[in-house]
């Protein structure tokens, strides 16, 4: 990691992750990257534009690093380590990295490959159901639309669980 030039720095820390990777935290700003645009790519894909409301905030949490990091004392500058995202919260919250969780990664990946070969055959049958029973095609087109938005409340909801039950030990520990 390298302090480079602060008016180049400004300029790419416009972009998330690029003012992190001019500087030579590649992980990190891989990571905001893949984030960032991920966020725009998941919402249009499932078509919950809802979640593009984070987008702003990781935007502002990217620039506003970068600009910290960049402006920082040498001393200070050193100290900086090159981490994904998320890996302080994930070995604070679980005193591990991402291994644990490479097999929730994993189960993901396979559910959302299985939607996505499902929604195409499905397309294809819905077509010529469609055409014979109108009224049953229009019902299951529904609810293959609308499953997304369910899947995805659903995981925002048990992660909000999480959260609240994570700091109401947390502070049980603190008594």
């Amino acid at each position: 990691m390298v302090k480079r030039n602060k008016f180049w720095t400004v300029v790419f820390a416009f972009l998330p992750g690029a003012g992190h990777m001019f500087m030579g935290f590649m992980k990190q700003g891989t990571s905001i990257m893949v984030a960032f645009w991920g966020l725009f790519l998941i919402s249009s894909w499932l078509g919950i534009g809802e979640l593009t409301l984070l987008a702003p905030v990781l935007w502002f949490y990217a620039f506003f690093d970068c600009i910290n990091k960049r402006f920082s004392t040498d001393v200070q500058f050193m100290q900086f380590e090159d981490k994904f995202l998320f890996e302080d919260w994930l070995k604070s919250r679980t005193g591990v990295g991402f291994g644990k969780y490479q097999t929730f990664i994993s189960v993901l990946l396979i559910i959302v490959g299985a939607y996505m070969i499902l929604e195409t055959v499905w397309g294809v049958v819905s077509w010529n159901l469609w055409m014979i029973v109108p009224e049953i095609g229009n019902y299951v087109d529904s609810i293959f639309g609308n499953l997304p938005r369910v899947v995805v409340g659903v995981l925002i909801v048990v992660f909000g669980v999480k959260l609240i039950r994570g700091k109401k030990k947390e502070m049980k520990d603190d008594e």
